[in-house]
């Protein structure tokens, strides 16, 4: 087997546009398991909402969660790898929303904060599953552990120019930024310095002692750049942007077509 491991995105590639694991992509990651295949799973989401898909498909191997940030084994919940922001990151982006309200939420500790549940908001959570800590509030927060900062969008043309405005007012606060990425056209996120799903990755294999030129990772949209550019095979779904199939050593059928699994039964 060329591939011994596949390591998938979620949204937008396992999942449909219902945000469900089809049926043949449930059979054929089965498959490739029973054949002596690893397969996990390499996220924006937390742990509460990565547990259900681990457990739908009786996953076994460590999950990478926040974009890369953290990597835990969920059959005991040990972290074997994590990183957070400083402090004074997760301050000045606390204190930029007062010239850009953007609706943001920042995770940490397994938890999603807050501190404004607008529309934008409530629609992520619905979509991922979650409900973030409202009842705390950001009083609550622990911001010497955050994993990530999220902002969402409203899906149109006005969020480049606010995304935009708010990073500006961000860099004055905070000169020594951290990550940035455009999970997806709606969503911009922060993240830990150095911090990406291929570095991710590259740790993961490293830990189950595959060489990185054995895995195969699958991926839709920006935040999985460095992951399909480093796998020994990138895969990029046929919904996927642009960017991302440029670099890919292949462009598997859509997220609504079940592209994972033809690639797993065509070529693996």
């Amino acid at each position: 087997m060329k591939y011994k491991l596949i390591i998938s995105d979620v949204d937008g590639t396992l999942l449909d546009n219902s945000h469900q694991i089809t049926e043949e992509n449930r059979k054929a990651v089965s498959e490739f398991r029973a054949a002596g295949g690893l397969f996990s799973l390499a996220t924006g989401r937390i742990e509460k909402t990565a547990r259900a898909i681990h457990s739908e498909l009786s996953l076994d191997l460590p999950l990478i969660l926040y974009n890369g940030a953290k990597i835990i084994d969920l059959k005991d919940n040990r972290t074997i790898y994590e990183k957070h922001l400083s402090r004074e990151q997760a301050e000045a982006a606390l204190k930029a929303l007062s010239a850009y309200p953007v609706s943001v939420i920042f995770y940490s500790d397994n938890e999603g904060y807050t501190p404004d549940y607008t529309e934008n908001i409530k629609k992520h959570a619905e979509m991922e599953g979650i409900l973030p800590n409202l009842s705390a509030g950001m009083s609550e927060v622990n911001l010497s552990r955050v994993n990530k900062i999220l902002f969402a969008g409203n899906d149109d043309e006005g969020d480049d120019l606010l995304f935009a405005g708010y990073l500006r007012e961000y860099e004055k606060l905070c000169p020594d930024l951290p990550a940035i990425v455009r999970s997806n056209k709606k969503y911009l996120e922060i993240l830990p310095e150095g911090v990406n799903k291929g570095t991710a990755v590259e740790f993961l294999a490293r830990h189950l002692g595959i060489d990185i030129e054995e895995v195969m990772c699958f991926g839709d949209n920006l935040n999985d750049f460095e992951m399909i550019e480093k796998a020994g095979m990138g895969v990029a779904m046929g919904n996927g942007h642009d960017a991302l199939k440029k670099i890919a050593g292949l462009v598997a059928p859509a997220n609504t077509e079940s592209g994972v699994a033809a690639v797993i039964r065509k070529y693996l």
